[in-house]
């Protein structure tokens, strides 16, 4: 039940474009969403089943001095900061996190626990400077850079693989597999459809691509373990950590 619900929020947060958390065509140089603080109100609860947070969003969010997003802004955190959790607060139904950089930036503060901009294990970023784009994947996983020949990133964790083909457009073959459902989602601004498909051996595949230009085809597919159902939080994460220039 819980990873149902999670799946649903991120589902959400992808399909709300133009929303403040999400806008509709980013920029390299438009401001971060608002989101993290200083030293904030007595009375946050501490939240121990949660250590820290690491930053998802790829133009980085903001820290604000309370747990609203009308708070003061005491500074931001760039993509894969890691901001300690210090406690929580519910304010207006959503969950607040009392953070404090890991670093030697003394940041203290609260942001929006929210999948769209955090993710709760460390992650590590790639990027691809030939083709101009950049993705966070789990500190744990394996990542083998795009070749001139394959011109695919592949990144492998347990038991599951993603992999980001960039080329010119082509016709791209149908999984071999049974077709689920599709999902409105964006990929750092365009919207594009996320297809999800159970394999023969009864894994499951999600698959989206997107035009960014003349020159390049982004192709993701995502393959995750068999379960009862197909869960897509962690791809939809780090889709949502995808930038592309």
């Amino acid at each position: 039940m819980q990873r149902s619900a999670h799946w649903i929020l991120l589902a959400a947060v992808l399909v709300l474009a133009g929303c403040d958390l999400n806008p509709p065509e980013p920029l390299p140089g438009q401001p971060p969403p608002h989101l993290i603080t200083r030293a904030g109100p007595a009375g946050a609860s501490p939240s121990p089943s949660l250590l820290a947070v690491w930053v998802l969003w790829p133009l980085g969010i903001r820290v604000h001095q309370a747990p609203g997003t009308s708070a003061p802004v005491a500074g931001s955190a760039e993509q894969t900061t890691e901001l300690d959790v210090d406690g929580s607060r519910v304010v207006a139904g959503k969950t607040w996190l009392e953070v404090s950089a890991s670093d030697q930036s003394g940041l203290k503060g609260w942001i929006l626990d929210d999948p769209g901009l955090v993710i709760h294990q460390a992650v590590t970023i790639s990027i691809d400077s030939e083709q101009s784009w950049s993705m966070v994947y789990p500190s744990s996983w394996n990542v083998n850079p795009a070749s001139d020949v394959t011109g695919v990133t592949t990144l492998t964790g347990t038991d599951t693989t993603m992999a980001v083909d960039v080329e010119t457009p082509t016709p791209k073959p149908t999984p071999p597999g049974s077709f689920l459902s599709s999902t409105q989602i964006e990929v750092y601004g365009r919207t594009t459809v996320l297809s999800t498909y159970r394999l023969a051996d009864g894994t499951y595949e999600f698959v989206t691509g997107v035009k960014w230009d003349a020159q390049r085809y982004f192709t993701i597919t995502y393959k995750e373990p068999a379960a009862a159902q197909p869960d897509p939080s962690l791809c939809l994460q780090l889709i949502t950590g995808i930038k592309i220039t």
